[in-house]
Protein backbone atom coordinates (compact mmCIF):
# COMPACT_ATOMS: atom_id res chain seq x y z
CA UNK A 1 0.00 0.00 0.00
CA UNK A 2 0.92 3.54 -0.77
CA UNK A 3 2.35 5.38 2.82
CA UNK A 4 0.29 8.39 1.80
CA UNK A 5 -2.85 6.77 1.81
CA UNK A 6 -1.79 4.86 5.53
CA UNK A 7 -0.92 8.35 6.82
CA UNK A 8 -4.03 9.70 5.66
CA UNK A 9 -6.10 7.26 7.39
CA UNK A 10 -4.17 7.65 10.46
CA UNK A 11 -4.77 11.45 10.48
CA UNK A 12 -8.51 10.63 10.11
CA UNK A 13 -8.13 8.16 13.12
CA UNK A 14 -6.24 10.91 15.21
CA UNK A 15 -8.96 13.39 14.16
CA UNK A 16 -12.20 11.03 15.17
CA UNK A 17 -10.04 9.83 18.61
CA UNK A 18 -9.89 13.90 19.37
CA UNK A 19 -13.33 14.37 18.64
CA UNK A 20 -14.61 11.72 21.32
CA UNK A 21 -12.46 12.64 23.91
CA UNK A 22 -13.85 16.55 23.24
CA UNK A 23 -17.10 15.19 23.64
CA UNK A 24 -16.43 12.47 26.52
CA UNK A 25 -15.22 15.40 28.39
CA UNK A 26 -18.21 18.04 27.40
CA UNK A 27 -20.79 15.23 28.80
CA UNK A 28 -18.90 15.25 32.07
CA UNK A 29 -18.73 19.00 32.58
CA UNK A 30 -22.70 18.76 31.58
CA UNK A 31 -23.04 16.02 34.28
CA UNK A 32 -21.31 18.31 36.74
CA UNK A 33 -23.20 21.60 36.13
CA UNK A 34 -26.29 19.48 36.49
CA UNK A 35 -26.01 18.11 39.65
CA UNK A 36 -25.09 21.92 40.96
CA UNK A 37 -27.96 22.72 39.21
CA UNK A 38 -30.04 20.09 41.19
CA UNK A 39 -28.14 21.04 44.13
CA UNK A 40 -29.94 24.78 43.97
CA UNK A 41 -32.86 23.52 42.85
CA UNK A 42 -32.95 21.43 46.15
CA UNK A 43 -32.15 24.12 48.10
CA UNK A 44 -34.51 26.72 46.81
CA UNK A 45 -37.04 24.26 47.63
CA UNK A 46 -36.70 23.51 51.01
CA UNK A 47 -39.16 26.19 53.40
CA UNK A 48 -37.77 28.47 55.67
CA UNK A 49 -40.41 30.23 57.82
CA UNK A 50 -38.59 33.44 58.37
CA UNK A 51 -41.42 34.42 61.16
CA UNK A 52 -40.54 31.31 63.22
CA UNK A 53 -36.91 32.72 63.16
CA UNK A 54 -37.82 36.11 64.22
CA UNK A 55 -39.79 34.86 66.97
CA UNK A 56 -36.63 32.26 67.96
CA UNK A 57 -34.49 35.33 67.65
CA UNK A 58 -36.62 38.21 69.57
CA UNK A 59 -38.99 35.86 72.18
CA UNK A 60 -37.04 32.72 73.24
CA UNK A 61 -34.76 34.48 75.52
CA UNK A 62 -37.24 36.11 77.50
CA UNK A 63 -39.57 33.23 77.79
CA UNK A 64 -36.09 30.97 78.37
CA UNK A 65 -35.55 33.01 81.22
CA UNK A 66 -38.96 32.96 82.74
CA UNK A 67 -39.19 29.45 82.44
CA UNK A 68 -36.20 29.13 83.69
CA UNK A 69 -36.95 30.88 87.09
CA UNK A 70 -40.20 29.11 87.40
CA UNK A 71 -39.23 25.64 86.97
CA UNK A 72 -35.70 25.40 88.49
CA UNK A 73 -35.17 22.61 90.58
CA UNK A 74 -34.00 24.12 94.06
CA UNK A 75 -37.60 25.78 94.22
CA UNK A 76 -39.24 22.07 94.27
CA UNK A 77 -36.53 20.60 96.56
CA UNK A 78 -38.34 17.75 98.66
CA UNK A 79 -41.51 18.35 96.85
CA UNK A 80 -43.43 15.96 95.02
CA UNK A 81 -42.67 17.63 91.76
CA UNK A 82 -39.11 17.93 92.40
CA UNK A 83 -37.75 15.12 89.41
CA UNK A 84 -40.74 16.03 87.00
CA UNK A 85 -39.29 20.04 87.81
CA UNK A 86 -35.48 18.62 87.29
CA UNK A 87 -36.42 16.84 83.83
CA UNK A 88 -38.63 19.89 82.83
CA UNK A 89 -35.10 22.37 83.44
CA UNK A 90 -33.38 20.39 81.44
CA UNK A 91 -35.61 20.47 78.52
CA UNK A 92 -35.91 24.20 78.65
CA UNK A 93 -32.16 23.89 78.76
CA UNK A 94 -31.58 22.04 75.81
CA UNK A 95 -34.93 24.24 74.28
CA UNK A 96 -33.30 27.38 74.84
CA UNK A 97 -32.94 29.58 71.41
CA UNK A 98 -36.32 27.25 70.19
CA UNK A 99 -39.67 29.62 70.66
CA UNK A 100 -41.62 26.70 69.71
CA UNK A 101 -40.39 24.05 71.55
CA UNK A 102 -40.27 26.49 74.76
CA UNK A 103 -44.25 27.22 74.16
CA UNK A 104 -44.95 23.80 74.42
CA UNK A 105 -43.01 23.11 77.37
CA UNK A 106 -44.85 25.83 79.20
CA UNK A 107 -47.59 23.96 78.92
CA UNK A 108 -46.38 21.17 79.71
CA UNK A 109 -45.09 23.13 83.33
CA UNK A 110 -48.33 24.24 84.17
CA UNK A 111 -49.42 20.99 83.91
CA UNK A 112 -46.95 18.98 85.27
CA UNK A 113 -46.14 21.37 88.23
CA UNK A 114 -49.59 22.86 88.86
CA UNK A 115 -47.90 26.48 88.02
CA UNK A 116 -49.56 29.60 86.22
CA UNK A 117 -47.07 31.35 84.12
CA UNK A 118 -47.93 34.59 82.81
Amino acid sequence: MNPLFQNKWLIVSSIELFVILFLIIKLRKKKNENTIDKEILKSKKTSINMSDIMLDINLAPNLYKKLCRVCHPDRFIGTFYETSANTLFQEVQKAENNYSMLCELKIRIEQELNLIIS
